[in-house]
Parts: structure tokens; sequence; C-alpha cells
């Protein structure tokens, strides 16, 4: 009995003190940089957040399953595909466009990093970007998506032919970038009058088509772990959860984290439990109406199943590291 006792006692303390999974830095800088330059599209440009679609997964036509897309932006005459690099330091272009040089000198030495050209890359979503939209029924011509490569960080070092292409933005670049996609009043007013044809900018049939075709990509579930980590990826499975995921958009995790009453249940012959709250899509968490579907109560020892983005296998997450699952 004492044994029992000792042994839930210790499975206690495990759910009182849960593992800590810190953000990744470079996740971390990743996200504040796509974060910020969204921020601008909306404050500067005034476009309006429907208009964005972020971390959009479509087929790829190179035969590697699904590709992400990192921001798209659709406006009047064009739809834009944005590729956010947070880098620091020097780069330079290769010898083959296919790649780019990542320079770090120090006194002692100078060390050189192959990496993918970010130029290439931002060329390759938008060809990814046109095949998914002209797949799912939008006539977009090739040369009404655009792409662009956003250098965020004030830090980079690049060379002076790549600061002066069209498409490469950074520093003041971007802003004023932004700034261009605000309409004025009477352009408000006055484009629908125009005809498509004489003024370049894509038909009411073309944008509805357009952003029919954005709405059948896909995007990621995200699980946010203790500790600040939030990971992107494909939920898979819960013990003890099953649910209509079309019905249901996010799965919270209620921990008793209270070491005396923890305690107190422990003397009374009690597990610790992890207690599962479900959410209808468009419903999220509130003093006022909670938005719940229903709850369900799992040993805490059991493991969910999450797909990380970018990685072969499927993890296994205790669910007493779990905070909440958002479903895409």
């Amino acid at each position: 009995m004492l044994g029992g006792y000792r042994a839930r006692l210790a499975a206690q303390d495990v759910v009182a003190n849960p593992t800590k999974h810190e953000e990744l830095p470079e996740v971390e800088a990743q996200r504040k940089a796509e974060d910020d330059f969204v921020n601008d599209l909306v404050n500067l440009g005034k476009v309006q957040k429907s208009q964005i679609r972020r971390r959009l997964r479509v087929s790829d036509t190179f035969g590697k399953g699904q590709r992400e897309l990192q921001i798209v932006l659709t406006t009047d005459f064009s739809v834009f595909v944005f590729l956010v690099k947070p880098w620091s330091g020097k780069y330079k272009p290769g010898a083959d466009a296919k790649d780019w040089l990542s320079i770090s000198e120090t006194d002692e030495a100078t060390s050189i990093k192959l990496i993918k050209s970010p130029l290439l890359e931002v060329e390759q979503q938008c060809k990814l970007l046109h095949s998914h939209l002209i797949s799912t029924g939008a006539a977009v011509k090739s040369t009404a998506v655009e792409g662009f490569l956003i250098f965020s960080s004030s830090s980079i070092d690049l060379p002076e032919d790549v600061l002066e292409l069209e498409h490469v933005l950074t520093g003041s670049k971007i802003k004023s970038f932004c700034r261009k996609l605000e309409k004025t009043w009477t352009q408000f007013l006055t484009d629908p009058l125009k005809p498509s044809f004489f003024t370049g900018a894509l038909s009411y049939k073309q944008l509805s088509a357009a952003n029919i075709g954005l709405s059948k990509g896909g995007s990621y579930d995200k699980i946010k772990l203790t500790g600040g980590r939030l990971i992107e990826g494909d939920f898979k499975a819960c013990p003890m959860t099953s649910f209509d995921r079309s019905e249901i958009g996010r799965l919270e995790f209620i921990h008793n984290r209270t070491t005396w009453f923890g305690s107190a249940k422990a003397l009374l012959g009690a597990q610790p439990t992890v207690t599962i709250r479900l959410y209808k899509r468009g419903q999220t968490p509130g003093w006022i109406s909670s938005g719940s579907f229903s709850t369900n109560e799992i040993p805490f020892n059991v493991s969910a199943e999450f797909h990380a983005a970018g990685e072969s296998a499927i993890a296994k997450i205790p669910v007493n590291e779990i905070e909440f699952i958002n479903l895409a």
C-alpha cells in the first residue's frame, strides 16, 4: 500500500514539473520576421488580413510531395508570394545559379558554407503557386504571380548587384513596397469601372477563382509544448480521444499541476490525469462563452502522435507536456 502511494506521489511530481521545451532561437527569429512583415503589409499597405495566407501547403509539381509557401498575398493586379529570410552576416551568389555562399569571417580564418540560392527558391515557389492555381481552375497568367525575397535583418551584407534586384527587398525598400500597395479612394471608386483588359488588373472572375484555389491549399496543425515551443506539422492521434476534424479546431490540454491537491488525490488512491477540452472550429476559449464541444479525461502518461514538418518519423509527445493543439 505504501509502495503504491509513493508511486502515485512520484507520478504527481512528474505532472507538477513537466519538461520545459524552449523555442529554438532560429525558429523564433523566423517566426518574428514573418510576423513583422505581415504587420507591415496590413499597417502600411492597408491590405485586409483575408488577402493574406501563411504557411500554405501546395502539391509539389517536382515530385516531392507537398511544399510550403511562407506568405501569399492576393491583390487586384497580382498574386504575390513572399520568402522571408531573417539572415544576418555576409552572403553572395555562387558561381552556380543554384547556390549561394554564406561567408563568416574572423581574425583567424574565413569560413564559407554552400547554401541553396534563395532567388532560385523564390522562383520555384512562384511556379508552384501558379501550377496550384491552374490546377484548381484559376486562369491566371504566370506573369500575374510575382515572387519577392525579403531580407528582414539590417545586419545582412549583400553584393550591390543583388540589392539592386527589383524582387529583392531589404531595409527601407520593404516598407516602401508595402506603402505602394495601399489604394487611394479614387482607385476604390474608379477601378471597378475600368475593364481589366485595359488596366492589366485581374478580373473579378480571376480574383474569385484565385481565392478559391488558395483556399484549397492546406496548412499545418500547431502544437504548443510546455516551455513555449510551438511546432508545426500534422496531428495524427491521441489515445482515447476521437473526433471529426471537420468539426473540431482546437484541443486544449488541462493539467492539475498543484502539488498539494495532487498529493491529496494520491493519498486517496487516484492517479494523475489530463483533461482534454475540444473546441468547435471558429470558437476559442473565453470567459463568456467557452465554445467547448466536449471534454475527455485520459492518463497523464500516454503520448500523442505528431508528425513535425520536415521530419521523416512521427513523434510521440507525452500529453503531460502539451498545452494545446490547433488543427488546420
